[in-house]
């Protein structure tokens, strides 16, 4: 039999996009007492071709065994930990206006791992907790809590100034939500969510 070896980074980065699927389905496998699932079963059910399933399972070292399949508690775990979110992590959000509120109030976050510490803003009389503080103890927060993860929310206009701030700061990784096009040191982990790529693809698919 072929020996499968890891994919490349390229490779990597589309197999992590899947782990999610992956996990879900696990997770509804577990729901029905389901101890094993096959990669042929998994790639029927995910539209995906076995060989790939295979690929992704190596990947994230996912234990299995021949004839039955991969263990679907010890596959979640291990996609869990390929993923780092079995470590619990401490994240400061940016930006507390109605998108802003709604990641901060977010419960799916924490069973990956983020733990919503803190957010701040320039207008905190809009707080609904005392968890909202104002933007001018940002950079002393993060500091003393040791947090490596932030958020923005954050008006376009607005967005460099505060990346510049967590990166002085120490943070290490910046979920963007602003619509703006912001620069980190190569040091630190920046992923951008640009909502109205998500809303051209759709209108496109609609339009067609």
């Amino acid at each position: 039999m072929k020996k499968l070896t890891p994919q490349t980074n390229s490779g990597n980065m589309q197999a992590v996009k899947r782990m999610p699927q992956y996990l879900r389905l696990f997770n509804d496998m577990l729901k029905y007492g389901r101890q094993y699932i096959s990669s042929v079963e998994i790639a029927s059910k995910l539209s995906l071709r076995p060989i790939l399933v295979k690929k992704d399972m190596l990947l994230a070292k996912a234990p299995g065994k021949t004839r039955l399949g991969y263990n679907v508690k010890g596959s979640i775990a291990a996609i869990q930990n390929f993923l780092g979110w079995q470590k619990e992590r401490e994240v400061c959000l940016v930006g507390y206006g109605k998108l802003g509120s709604a990641l901060f109030h977010y419960e799916g976050f924490k069973k990956h791992g983020f733990n919503m510490v803190a957010a701040f803003d320039t207008d905190i009389t809009k707080a609904d907790n005392d968890k909202v503080l104002h933007i001018e103890h940002l950079a002393s927060y993060v500091q003393s809590r040791k947090i490596n993860t932030a958020i923005i929310s954050v008006p376009a206009y607005a967005a460099q100034g505060v990346a510049d701030t967590l990166v002085s700061a120490g943070i290490k990784a910046i979920w963007n939500f602003s619509p703006a096009d912001i620069k980190v040191p190569a040091h630190v982990a920046l992923q951008n969510e640009d909502l109205s790529i998500g809303l051209a693809l759709l209108c496109l698919k609609l339009k067609n």
